[in-house]
This record gives structure tokens, sequence and C-alpha cells, in this order.
């Protein structure tokens, strides 16, 4: 039948006469029962979609249809012809083969019959970008670029989980790599000195000296502050429902985000009994509302070439990244189930020099 039942009476008297049977006698929970058991074996074995088509049709239909949803009582039949009542019993009154299998039947509902697996996500971007490219002065470039962005998704790697399956829009923000403002400039300038020198060893020493200063500055990435708890799905990526100022903002602290006195984690978190393994209602804080700093940077080169012969030439650098040293936080520690909650984890590179000479031929 289309419900999936496949019985008259306690038999199956082949395709053709079923077809054509309506009986108050039909269906027998039984055979549904033992057919649900071997169509889903067939379809481990042969991974054809036609026995999970079948196996969905006969759960939810012709087994589903066969209980009660007052008492929760099971049927021995499911009656197909017109104006027949199902006769529903309980292991009280009358329990029957059938009704045996039927309470065991509704464990199967939230086993995972098709199983979708999707990799899809939401996402845009929008960005403007300008560019400065010229000579200032005789010896003295300039390379600059800026670039204005807005990336927005519902997931930003594929290791992400959503905070709810049935409402990803509630995790549509600011992409994880969102960078609002980015600008690089490059200074490059070639001292001045060649033509006070002379042609002399002083000239090969002090002449030909070129400097490369590069600047660069950007805003900062945003960041999801997560509860610690799991979501009743059981995804463990639950946020917390902070009211205003129930976090506090110190930018010139590694420790940026902390507590406002006399804030608890049971007024961040409704329902949290003070496990972080437990489940609480999602929170209400969206996904990377905060941000971290921005970051700067000063860089700065020296190089001269010598030309030995002909033939072989000689180049010396000197480089300096990170020339004032400048403390940039790269991540914080974002659950609140852990004690060092809005303390810097790492920073980016500090100060480092290196030399080097290359000989080229």
């Amino acid at each position: 039948y289309a419900t999936g039942g496949t019985s008259v009476h306690e038999g199956m008297p082949g395709v053709r006469a079923l077809a054509n049977t309506q009986s108050r006698m039909a269906q027998e929970t039984c055979i549904s029962y033992n057919l649900l058991k071997v169509t889903r074996s067939l379809f481990a074995l042969t991974g054809e979609c036609k026995y999970m088509d079948y196996y969905e049709r006969c759960l939810f239909n012709a087994i589903l249809g066969s209980q009660d949803p007052l008492t929760g009582w099971k049927t021995y039949y499911q009656p197909l012809n017109a104006n027949t009542l199902k006769d529903f019993r309980s292991n009280l009154t009358g329990c029957y083969c059938c009704n045996g299998t039927g309470l065991e039947n509704p464990s199967q509902y939230g086993n995972a019959i098709i199983t979708l697996l999707e990799t899809g996500a939401s996402s845009n971007y929008h960005g403007l970008q300008l560019a400065l490219t010229g000579r200032v002065t005789k010896g003295l470039m300039i390379r600059s670029s800026y670039t204005w962005s807005r990336a927005m998704d519902d997931i930003s790697t594929d290791s992400q989980n959503f905070i709810s399956e049935s409402n990803r829009r509630l995790d549509y923000a600011p992409s994880d790599f969102d960078i609002r403002h980015n600008l690089n400039t490059a200074l490059m300038w070639a001292l001045p000195f060649d033509s006070r020198l002379g042609s002399g060893l002083l000239r090969q020493i002090l002449g030909g000296w070129q400097t490369a200063t590069i600047i660069s500055l950007r805003s900062s990435l945003p960041f999801t502050i997560q509860s610690g708890t799991a979501t009743p799905d059981g995804v463990a990526v639950n946020r917390p429902s902070p009211t205003a100022g129930a976090l506090v903002r110190n930018p010139t602290n590694f420790k940026a985000w902390t507590l406002a006195p006399g804030v608890t984690l049971n007024q961040l978190i409704p329902g949290f009994t003070g496990s972080f393994s437990a489940t609480t209602p999602v929170g209400t804080l969206g996904r990377n509302t905060e941000r971290a700093d921005g970051y700067a940077e000063v860089s700065l080169g020296l190089h001269k070439d010598f030309a030995l012969t002909e033939r072989v030439g000689l180049q010396f650098r000197s480089e300096i990244f990170n020339l004032f040293n400048t403390v940039n936080f790269l991540s914080y520690t974002t659950s609140l189930a852990s004690p060092a909650f809005g303390a810097a984890q790492s920073v980016y590179g500090q100060r480092t020099m290196q030399l080097a000479l290359r000989l080229s031929f």
C-alpha cells in the first residue's frame, strides 16, 4: 500500500491481489515490523535509495498510524476499508504480538533514516580598493594601498557548527576574517649622498644606500564570546545572554574583557546550574559581536649593492621588522568556562632584526 503496509490478515497475498484488497484486517503491525528490519539491512548492504524510501513510508505511515496519540496503545491491524474503527490494545487489555512489536517501533522514530550532509553556507563581500604609486621627489618613491571591506557569512570554516541548524540566521554576522580597514604604505628612498662624495673609495662605501620603510595598519578582527555550555541540540558553541554593561572592555590591558563588578555567570547564562557540561537555552548574544585590538607595525630596511667586478655583485641587507616593538594581540580566550576569559592568548611577532649578504654572478 502507499502507506508501506504489506499484508492482508497475517499473510502477503502478492502485489496484484494486495492492490485490489480493502479489509479491516490489513497491514498487520508484526509484518511491517519485520519488513522494517529487512529493508534496513538491505539498505546497509546495497545503499539503494528504494529501500530507505520504503522504510520511511512504512515507519511514518503504517507504524506511526498504528498508535493512539492519546494513550500510546497499539493496533493489531490498520483497516483500509471505510467506516472501520481501529482497535487499540494495551499490555493490560489483550496484549498480542503486534502490540508488543508496536511498542518497540517508536524507538526508531529518532534514528537517522536519511542523513543530509550539507557543506553549504551563505556569505557576501563588499570592498573598495584604492592605490597610490608615484615619485615624491628625486630618489623618493611611495607605494600605498588601502582597502575598505565588509565580509559577512553564517560560517567561516568547515570546522564550525551552527548554533541552531533550524535557524542559521542566528549565525549571520561579520566573518571571522572581516577586516574593515587595511592600509599598507611603502616608502623607498635612495639616500642622496652620491653627488657629494666624488668618485673615490668614500663613494664606494657610503654611496648607493637605499632605505625601505613599510607601514602596516589595519582594524581588528571579530570574535565570539561563548558561554561554555551546550545548546539544547547538543552543540557546544552556545553563547551567553548578557545585559548592557555586564562585560567590561579594557583596551589597555592584556585581559581585555572581564565581568562587571557584581555580575555572575548565572546572570550571563540563563539556566546555568554551575556545570559547564550541561545544556542551557540558546543565548541571545550574536556571533562575532566583539572586536579584538587593531594591528600597527613599522618595518625598516637598508640595503646597498656593491659591484665587485663586471660580472660579480654583492648586496648587503639590514632589516628590522616591527621597528618600535609594538605589542599586537593576536587572539583572546573567549569562553566564560575558562578562568582566563578575556585574556590575550598570543601576540604577533616582536621586533626582529636580520642581516644578509647576497652574492650574485
